[in-house]
């Protein structure tokens, strides 16, 4: 199975190249809209097999909504910087759906030998897996694009999966919500304050005070 789609990854190279000169609006622009296209082609994988669909906006009956944002006037050599790695992200977690769902392999890199699909740009192996949890019975679970958490029936939270940037080292407590993103999880604990742990890259781990309900996890953002 396989889907036609019109994206073409930017390679770390090729970005580098464009950016050796002064940043032009157009850069930007062009970084602005593959970054929709890979959003609206994550968007149509996670509708397509289940996965991940609390972070399509409006749902999965029209998962291709993402649009370009609008460049600034006077962009600097950051703005390319943060959308080079964004893109770079993005085309890390594509591939990882592609090989993880065997849909569009063609499009990944040295192909998918390992069955897990290449990890993101910049985010080597430090902390190493953590271990499947011991046999226990849970009251809720969540399953992140890397790792999975669950709520156990003591109210305690545990994760398991890749550990590179903290997302699978849970906090002590208890919990009544538990959400896994990309590289980081996020839970509600029993006194209806939130926490997140992980990557904080985008402030997505940077909880505001108050008390929640729900929570979710997305990619630089909760």
């Amino acid at each position: 199975m396989g889907l036609l789609v019109p994206v073409v990854a930017a390679s770390g190279a090729g970005a580098q190249t464009a950016s050796q000169s002064a940043p032009t609006s157009q850069d930007i622009r062009l970084r602005d809209q593959l970054i929709a296209d890979q959003e609206n082609l994550l968007n149509t994988y996670r509708c397509m097999f289940g996965v991940d669909t609390h972070a399509v906006p409006g749902g999965c009956g029209e998962p291709g909504t993402v649009a370009a944002g609008a460049a600034p006037q006077n962009p600097a050599q950051s703005d390319l910087e943060v959308r080079d790695g964004l893109i770079q992200s993005q085309e890390a977690l594509l591939n990882a759906y592609r090989c993880q769902f065997n849909i569009d392999t063609q499009l990944v890199p040295s192909g998918c030998a390992d069955q897990t699909g290449p990890q993101p740009t910049g985010r080597p192996d430090q902390t190493g897996p953590q271990p499947e949890p011991e046999a226990t019975t849970f009251t809720a679970i969540t399953v992140g694009d890397f790792h999975s958490c669950g709520i156990r029936d003591d109210s305690t939270a545990v994760c398991w999966g890749n550990d590179n940037d903290g997302m699978a080292d849970a906090p002590d407590g208890a919990f009544t919500a538990i959400a896994a993103g990309v590289l980081h999880s996020c839970g509600i604990r029993a006194d209806s304050t939130a926490v997140c742990w992980g990557n904080d890259d985008d402030g997505q781990a940077d909880v505001p005070a108050g008390a929640f309900t729900a929570i979710a996890a997305g990619f630089g953002h909760s």
